[in-house]
């Protein structure tokens, strides 16, 4: 099941680095300083659904860690490959869900001069700076995204990690102690 995380985690890499590379490419390679509203609002999309997915997915392997720590005589029978795919899709599920109003939200607003954007790349938090509209309701879906996303992500590996510590504070001796904090690390 690890492995299937793992896999997980290295294609949302693999599609952060790929919706922020064609950007990169044209204003380094041939000086290219302006995108289409869409085409930014779609790379801020992709971007931001990426480091979601990669997010969660660190989540589950934090979980997955905790079965293999706390309960490891359960952890084959839990964590069988069809969970790790329903987890999966649920992260994917999740994702979207969360992260499509955001550009749909943006369409809303009205830009009437041409901004500099202060990375190389679309941001939620930047294009709403620059826009000429009320951004009151963008930038309450927005904050609202990211603490119920990354927040609550963050919080549950925390909540893991500190059950996961309580239980090896509980094992008997320091070999035991050493070889699980080993694999939580």
């Amino acid at each position: 099941p690890m492995y299937l995380l793992l896999a997980m985690l290295a294609v949302a890499d693999l599609g952060l680095s790929t919706s922020v590379f064609p950007t990169m490419l044209r204003m380094l390679w041939l000086e290219g300083r302006e995108i289409s509203s869409s085409t930014c609002f779609s790379q801020m999309f992709f971007i931001h659904s990426f480091t979601d997915i990669e997010s969660a997915t660190i989540l589950a392997l934090a979980f997955d860690r905790y079965m293999a720590i706390c309960h490891p005589l359960r952890y084959s029978s839990i964590l069988t490959n069809s969970v790790i795919t329903k987890i999966c899709v649920a992260i994917v599920i999740r994702t979207i869900l969360f992260q499509f109003p955001l550009p749909i939200l943006l369409t809303q607003l009205c830009f009437s001069r041409a901004s500099k954007l202060t990375h190389p790349y679309c941001l939620h938090p930047d294009i709403i700076k620059h826009a000429d509209s009320d951004t009151k309701i963008n930038s309450a879906c927005g904050l609202f995204v990211l603490l119920s996303t990354l927040g609550l992500d963050l919080l549950f590996v925390l909540l893991s990690y500190l059950l996961i510590l309580k239980t090896v504070l509980n094992l008997a001796t320091w070999r035991e102690h050493l070889k699980a904090l080993n694999n939580c690390i």
